[in-house]
């Protein structure tokens, strides 16, 4: 197996064990806040979250631009110009870190009018400014996150953010189980991000030494590349915060901070859905930009037809397992006094799908560099999105919020992304239509064959709720392999016809 082989299995295999494992340590520490403190910290704890995702946006976007411009130096083993490159975006990353630190202090008076919950205004202020301060650090760490994930060594990030997550997770539980104490809670989190950063910043400066030896700054015109594809990262960045981060901040305003809470466990499971799928394509993300700088159109059309064959199923069966095992899972995880109507996972997993459907297409998209042709239609899908929530949930109420999302996407990124990708490619859009149409149809009939013994199953603990989950991947997968193949064939024969 070549080192790039390798690293890439590495990268796939330990990422998808730190994304499972975070997902675990999230799952225990919001059952501690919820046991100890209540629903309301669970929602005041969503809203902080929601409201430093809109003034810390701009750093993964930054980060994307960074393993754009590290791609090739790095491929081509051009030592100096990574150094020069990781150097600038450093300078960057300062400038953000303080700006960002103004605009969310002078934002707590926001937090404030949004929260609606029997938590004292001092203590409200106490932690968010404590939150704000721990993902300030975390944000920090992308820097060192971001250059080591280009170079395809993600994993060396995730066994030591998986290390140190999981150590903090007891002093965490410990500190609720005996205090009862939020700021405390939130004062573990904001060590255990501190001694992350410190653990990769050294990790920089042993393997990587050249990059903090190196003063210099790019070139004119390469400095002029970098800031407008950070612009255009950061527009596009802006525009998902407005989708993802802003519906619990708009429950919390229009209904109430508890009910932010109950639907933050739905949006856990499928946030945590999306990290796990993203953390294989994250996995796979240098790899893809290292084949854009190296590879001919061909040779990436070809790979990117196969991938989204995968993609299909991978999507499917997770957001069929959502649908009919979230509630039982949030029941016996929170308790039944906590879930909401089943309109709800019905409308996110609708979400899910939108969003799983088009992975492919955004990692061909980030990794060629097509930043500048999406960023405005993506801030628009999120300005949309915020007006629709508020007018719809004026009207509708938590139902009304939900279906802004799924409309705003729809009418937006969600056929012009895929688009410009197989103009990327010189291609026709026609294979892409027919994934589109067919992998959504193919996705519900499935969704419903598998409901049928699954609606008669009901699982009253943890061991019923696994037979439950087995069965529904193991009817999923059958019903994909067995209708999939059709699919593979149709899509294979529009894309050879192409090539």
């Amino acid at each position: 197996m070549s080192g790039g082989d390798s690293r890439l299995q590495s990268n796939v295999i330990i990422g998808v064990f730190h994304q499972v494992l975070s997902l675990l340590i999230n799952m225990v520490s919001k059952y501690a806040v919820r046991t100890y403190l209540g629903v309301e910290y669970l929602g005041l704890q969503t809203v902080f979250g929601n409201f430093c995702d809109i003034f810390t946006f701009a750093f993964m976007g930054i980060g994307t631009a960074m393993m754009y411009s590290l791609y090739r130096p790095l491929a081509l083993g051009k030592r100096k110009e990574q150094a020069e490159i990781y150097q600038y975006y450093r300078r960057i990353y300062r400038i953000l870190t303080v700006a960002v630190m103004s605009i969310g202090s002078a934002a707590v008076f926001l937090v404030l009018v949004v929260v609606h919950a029997d938590i004292r205004v001092m203590e409200i202020t106490g932690t968010y400014f404590l939150y704000l301060g721990s993902v300030l650090i975390y944000n920090r760490l992308f820097l060192e996150y971001y250059y080591i994930m280009a170079d395809q060594k993600r994993y060396i990030c995730c066994l030591v953010m998986s290390t140190v997550d999981g150590a903090a997770l007891v002093f965490q539980v410990f500190v609720l189980k005996t205090a009862y104490n939020y700021s405390l809670f939130l004062l573990c989190v904001l060590v255990k991000n501190i001694i992350t950063y410190f653990i990769l910043h050294s990790y920089i400066k042993r393997r990587y030494s050249h990059l903090l030896q190196e003063e210099e700054m790019p070139g004119t015109a390469e400095q002029k590349e970098i800031r407008k594809n950070v612009k255009d990262l950061i527009i596009y960045r802006a525009g998902n915060v407005l989708v993802n981060s802003t519906d619990s901040i708009v429950i919390s305003d229009l209904l109430s901070t508890a009910t932010a809470g109950c639907y933050s466990n739905y949006m856990f499971v499928s946030m945590g859905i999306q990290s796990m799928i993203s953390s294989f394509f994250d996995s796979i993300l240098a790899k893809i930009g290292h084949s854009v700088s190296l590879d001919g159109r061909d040779k990436q059309y070809s790979d990117f037809l196969k991938l989204s064959a995968v993609n299909i199923m991978v999507n499917g069966i997770t957001v069929i397992g959502f649908y009919w095992l979230v509630q039982d899972f949030i029941s016996l995880w929170m308790g039944a006094e906590v879930l909401l109507d089943m309109k709800v996972p019905a409308i996110v997993a609708l979400n899910l799908y939108l969003t799983g459907i088009r992975q492919t297409t955004a990692a061909y998209r980030q990794s060629a560099g097509l930043f500048q042709k999406v960023g405005y239609i993506v801030l628009g899908k999120g300005l949309l999105n915020l007006v629709l929530s508020y007018i719809l949930g004026a009207v509708y109420g938590l139902m009304g919020i939900l279906t802004a999302t799924a409309v705003s996407s729809v009418i937006t990124l969600y056929f012009y992304e895929p688009y410009m990708v197989y103009r990327y490619f010189g291609k026709s859009w026609k294979p892409e239509a027919v994934y589109q149409i067919v992998s959504g149809g193919l996705t519900y009939v499935i969704l419903r064959i598998v409901g049928i013994p699954l609606q008669a199953m009901p699982a009253h603990s943890w061991f019923w709720l696994c037979i439950k989950g087995m069965l529904c991947l193991l009817l999923s997968l059958a019903c994909f392999f067995l209708f999939g193949a059709v699919l593979s064939k149709i899509i294979k024969k529009l894309g050879e016809k192409q090539l």
